[in-house]
């Protein structure tokens, strides 16, 4: 199949240069992120749920905490807005 102006010789050679390109692309595509950690080598996703459960694990030693020192109590009052939370 040939458009104005080019050689029908002239498509397999672009096509060829075409899929080189999408094969450079799928593969780069492919490679995870991975992190080292002395000896270690831990993917990405390995990475972001340690950081989630280390989150969860600091609120939950926050609210211990408060829960310790006996409660709180949060009020806030943004004109006829008021927030009232009391956590012991």
């Amino acid at each position: 199949m040939s458009t104005k102006g080019q050689s029908a010789a002239a498509a397999p050679g672009r096509w060829r240069s075409f899929l080189r390109l999408l094969g450079r692309a799928c593969a780069a595509a492919s490679v995870a992120t991975v992190f080292k950690v002395g000896r270690f080598a831990l993917p990405g996703f390995v990475v972001t749920v340690i950081w989630i459960v280390l989150i969860i694990l600091v609120i939950i030693l926050l609210a211990w905490i408060v829960h310790l020192a006996g409660g709180g109590l949060f009020e806030l009052r943004l004109g006829h807005f008021r927030l009232q939370i009391g956590v012991t």
